[in-house]
């Protein structure tokens, strides 16, 4: 089956094709539409989109699973779209949600966090987070990158920088080289100064053989509530495509797209230098063992009822289901198993203080995985708070106080010739999952 877009501002106003599969749609309604065969008229029934961006969107997917009144025709319409399923479920996420337009499709594709360091420990810092069941990712800070392939670095969408010291920024480079023979939207979000920062990257190469396509970098400078956005295009030979854009920034998040939340709070380090955490949309999974033989056949009420598990429901709402009218809240109860999404945090060159610790305990509670900084061991502790960097056993501290699942020290000192086993003994005295 080859995959198509619609627009569903068409597909309400008038019949339209899914082509390779003789259907014509009647009528869509949100996830849904009514479709009739062709071949054979009598034969109608539903086809479950995996999720309309808005009305009007032309970038809509036209991949749907079918669900029809006749039996032979269901299943063989089940059998031209149930193959390759995870293909057609990647395809959605991909191209069908643009990366900075992606709405809400709770219950359909879940996107896990697949985080990773890319250099040693004692090197410079970068976190590589692949989004699997996506083809995008994420990193966090870009110091020396010659360890990502190229291939790595094309599929990258976001980029959350602490600060720009050298040995956080140099990477920027290695992804500017690679992403300009892309048509790449990279969104690059960074402390007070990051729109200078990158621009003067950007500033220091000469364009002119520059005419068409091209990366676009959309800077996102962060500053307490404020967030002032200014977009450098290739095609304008990279100068700013409008004036900065001020919004508001509402209790830190400054990512919420349908697949992920990210948040980011301020650290001390001479100049402001942000942690930041990334978490996973929560998940309904559906409890299989209760569908089919003794239970009700899948169908278009059962992705319904994901959505509404997620975004929420009255107490009077109602489902049809195999011919029944049941209330929404005890068909959750016995279908639908809302589970929270992994959520990592990021925390690197900061001084230890009440204020870190307050900060750090707020914005990586409770994650699944802690990247902290332990540039110092316990003899250079007074280094550590000259330098405004942690100390192994600090790193322990703050762990402790977020009451994070797992800590991986990461970020020292080459001084320390590699010796992480020593930073992770004296981390374990204050918190006994470390890495």
């Amino acid at each position: 089956m080859e995959n198509q877009r619609s627009n569903p501002r068409r597909a309400q106003s008038g019949p339209l094709q899914i082509k390779g599969m003789g259907h014509q749609i009647l009528e869509a309604h949100d996830f849904k539409c009514r479709f009739v065969c062709r071949q054979q008229p009598d034969a109608w029934g539903y086809a479950v989109f995996e999720g309309l961006l808005p009305p009007g969107d032309t970038e809509a997917p036209a991949i749907a699973r079918i669900e029809t009144r006749k039996p032979e025709l269901g299943s063989r319409c089940f059998q031209i779209v149930s193959r390759g399923r995870t293909e057609i479920q990647q395809r959605f996420c991909d191209e069908a949600c643009p990366r900075d337009r992606l709405e809400r499709y709770p219950g359909l594709v879940r996107i896990r966090l697949k985080p990773k360091l890319v250099n040693r420990r004692d090197r410079d810092p970068a976190l590589l987070v692949h989004l699997e069941g996506a083809r995008d990712s994420l990193l966090i800070d870009c110091g020396s990158l010659d360890a990502v392939p190229k291939v790595e670095l094309l599929k990258l969408s976001h980029l959350f920088v602490t600060h720009t010291h050298i040995d956080h920024f140099c990477g920027f480079d290695r992804i500017l080289r690679h992403v300009l023979g892309g048509e790449n939207r990279i969104h690059v979000f960074g402390p007070p100064g990051i729109t200078r920062n990158v621009q003067g990257k950007l500033d220091g190469y000469t364009w002119n053989l520059i005419d068409v396509g091209g990366p676009t970098f959309v800077v996102h400078e962060l500053d307490g509530d404020q967030k002032l956005t200014t977009e450098f295009t290739c095609r304008r030979r990279f100068a700013p495509s409008f004036e900065a854009v001020s919004s508001t920034i509402e209790s830190g998040c400054i990512v919420d797209d349908g697949r992920l939340k990210v948040h980011f709070a301020a650290l001390e380090h001479q100049i402001p230098s942000l942690a930041y955490s990334v978490e996973e949309s929560p998940f309904a999974s559906v409890r299989a063992n209760r569908l089919g033989t003794d239970g009700p056949r899948p169908g278009p009420w059962l992705t319904r009822l994901q959505e509404l598990a997620i975004r929420g429901w009255g107490p009077d709402d109602t489902l049809e289901v195999a011919g029944c009218i049941r209330r929404v809240p005890d068909l959750i109860d016995e279908f639908i198993e809302v589970k929270p999404g992994v959520k990592i945090a990021y925390a690197t060159d900061t001084v230890f203080n009440e204020r870190t610790l307050a900060t750090i305990a707020q914005l990586a509670n409770r994650a699944d995985v802690f990247y902290c900084e332990s540039n110092y061991q316990d003899p250079d502790e007074d280094k550590a708070s000259s330098y405004f960097h942690l100390t192994a056993r600090q790193a322990g501290q703050l762990a402790r106080a977020a009451q994070v699942e797992k800590l991986i020290l990461f970020h020292l000192s080459r001084k320390y010739l590699g010796d992480i086993g020593t930073s992770i003994l004296q981390a374990k005295e204050e918190f006994d999952r470390v890495e």
